[in-house]
């Protein structure tokens, strides 16, 4: 999805994916300082500054954007996307921002008057999976050893791991902070064509483009998820299916973990 927004000719989305200018702003869900109601006290001016900076010179590595750069520092969001500030869209992509509560969303919605959200929502236990790949290839730990195995079931007792697949608070969040109209979600399994992205565009009010989805960006290392690990992580996270099926119906995907269960609750 980055990739497509990225190429298209008037959305910026900055130097590269996860720029996190406001998930600087506020403690998330899986911070363990985090307390409900009063994870939007913002931080103060200067570390939102140095933090932003910090981004847009790891974006960067060797060459940062100067102009970016000088945005970051000025605690400026639009200034943050650099020359690009001047297109139509900007657009700052990271799966953090679901990790946001409704106030801090409310707070991003009034920096920025008519701005738009999108929530893609993926097989919560797919997800999950693929957030456990992530995190072990991040740390070096080899698919089959006894550290992944540990690290497998540590994933399914720790909230703050399975929060990324925790979509009954993600749209309540939604539901509380933003006006009807202003958010719009999006199956990551079929999302991938010309119609959705059309859908995408007319939502941010731009026009279309065609896209290329056979390049898989980001892919974790391919490893097929155990029956019995899939099937714990499907009873833990059972309110996410159960809100998504309340709420879409018919339109979850066939393939999803929680199909016969998401087809009842259809009839």
């Amino acid at each position: 999805l980055h990739r497509y927004l990225d190429q298209h000719p008037q959305i910026a989305t900055g130097l590269a994916k996860e720029g996190n200018y406001y998930a600087h702003l506020f403690r998330n869900v899986t911070d363990p300082r985090y307390q409900p109601g009063v994870a939007s006290v913002r931080r103060p001016l200067w570390l939102r500054r140095w933090l932003a900076a910090a981004s847009v010179l790891r974006a960067g590595a060797r060459k940062p954007d100067p102009a970016s750069l000088a945005g970051a520092l000025s605690g400026d969001f639009a200034r943050f996307f650099g020359a690009g500030a001047q297109q139509s869209v900007l657009c700052d992509v990271s799966s953090f921002y679901s990790l946001l509560d409704a106030r801090a969303l409310s707070a991003m919605a009034r920096d920025n008057p008519g701005s738009r959200f999108v929530l893609i929502l993926r097989d919560p236990v797919a997800r999950a999976w693929s957030g456990l790949l992530k995190r072990c290839d991040a740390q070096a730990i080899a698919p089959g050893s006894d550290a992944f195995l540990a690290a497998a079931q540590q994933a399914l007792r720790d909230p703050a791991q399975l929060a990324r697949s925790d979509y009954a608070r993600m749209l309540k969040a939604l539901d509380v902070a933003l006006p009807q109209g202003r958010a719009l979600c999006l199956f990551h399994e079929t999302m991938f064509n010309d119609a959705e992205m059309t859908r995408l565009t007319s939502f941010l009010g731009i026009g279309a483009r065609d896209g290329d989805f056979d390049h898989i960006v980001n892919a974790s290392t391919a490893v097929a998820m155990p029956d019995d690990w899939a099937a714990q992580a499907r009873v833990a996270l059972a309110p996410s299916y159960d809100a998504v099926a309340a709420r879409f119906g018919v339109a979850v995907p066939a393939d999803w973990h929680a199909a016969p269960g998401i087809a009842r609750a259809a009839q």
